[in-house]
């Protein structure tokens, strides 16, 4: 039995109507974390790092320079203010044209430590949370060849080093880039991690005190580091220890690697792991996978959801923790966007910055 042809093209009119008075609700389009997002523009997102005492989100948009032919990503951008720093307390962003983290340096300790400068063009310059030492990329000697060497600094005896290849760290392809010579500090500046940029080495650098008998750890060796009764391979570093002797960093799961007994505990997640670090406790470590945002606890081994809206899925580009854990900034949208989460659960925050 149908319906008379009359009522069919009373319904197709009705359908018609309504596509016209209400168009189609497309889910989509929609961005179920909007009152969280406070960025988003058509450039790309880069460098995203929290101040020390977690009061402010600190972020680069990337703009190109069309006569050098390349990105402007340095911590130094003469002319265009393309950082960008986000007040917790406040929600106000404010604009720069120079990274907010990097040292206030003279011309002479430029040269002294060799640090890499070249006109406008300078190294980031990473200060340990005790304010003793520099790491940076140092100048290029002129029968160096490709790449620029590793230097360190040591303000209180006026010290430098310059490491290179033969020493065991391998110079880095990008220019004193953050994204590819990304340097993170333990509290008590005994131990620094490094990402070279070139063919995704790992450091670890330890026992400061005197550089001319540093430690340097290779992190991800061919062979791989030992795990239970297997071995990973390290692919990504996320956070130190308060004495540096533990790594967090992402192997086949999230593992937190003993230095000192070379050796690595194992713990369990979900596809991509887009953030890690360690509570400020220790007790715990706070990491987003495919699933959400979860705790991890380390005496227990019991891993807690704390928000499934909060994953890597949406937000594979990157999750950044503050240093107390209050908070994560996620880079999602191919890295057009950005959002701000309170750890324990998805709060609201200020008001969208979008240009």
């Amino acid at each position: 039995m149908g319906f008379p042809k009359r009522w069919v093209w009373k319904i197709v009119a009705l359908i018609v109507l309504a596509g016209v008075l209400w168009p189609p609700h497309v889910a989509a389009q929609d961005d179920p974390h909007e009152k969280n997002r406070i960025y988003t523009t058509g450039a790309l997102i880069l460098n995203v790092c929290w101040t020390p005492d977690s009061s402010h989100l600190v972020y680069q948009i990337e703009l190109y320079d069309n006569i050098a032919d390349r990105p402007i990503n340095g911590p130094n951008t003469p002319n265009d203010d393309t950082w960008r720093q986000y007040s917790v307390a406040t929600g106000q962003t404010s604009r720069g044209t120079t990274w907010p983290l990097q040292p206030d340096l003279t011309p002479q300790q430029f040269n002294d430590f060799e640090i890499f400068h070249n006109g406008n063009d300078q190294s980031f310059v990473y200060v340990s949370p005790n304010r003793r030492y520099l790491v940076y990329s140092a100048q290029v000697p002129a029968d160096a060849g490709y790449g620029l060497p590793l230097g360190i600094a040591d303000l209180a005896t006026n010290a430098h080093r310059i490491l290179n290849p033969a020493e065991g760290v391998y110079r880095n392809q990008f220019p004193g880039d953050f994204l590819f010579f990304n340097v993170l500090w333990s509290e008590d500046s005994s131990a620094f991690t490094l990402d070279s940029g070139f063919g995704r080495r790992l450091y670890h650098i330890s026992q400061l005190d005197d550089l001319d008998t540093l430690v340097v750890r290779l992190l991800n060796p061919y062979e791989g580091l030992p795990l239970g009764d297997g071995t990973f391979r390290a692919g990504i570093i996320f956070d130190l220890s308060m004495d540096g002797d533990r790594v967090l960093m992402q192997g086949s799961d999230l593992v937190i690697w003993d230095v000192v007994n070379n050796s690595g505990t194992g713990i369990h997640v979900e596809g991509i792991v887009a953030g890690a670090i360690f509570t400020s406790e220790e007790q715990a470590i706070l990491f987003v996978d495919e699933d959400g945002l979860k705790r991890y606890a380390i005496a227990t081994n019991e891993v807690t959801l704390l928000n499934s809206d909060i994953n890597s899925v949406w937000g594979y580009r990157g999750a950044y923790f503050s240093p107390n854990g209050a908070y994560v900034a996620i880079v999602a949208d191919d890295w057009e966007s950005l959002y701000l989460f309170e750890v324990t659960q998805a709060g609201n925050v200020p008001a969208d910055d979008s240009e």
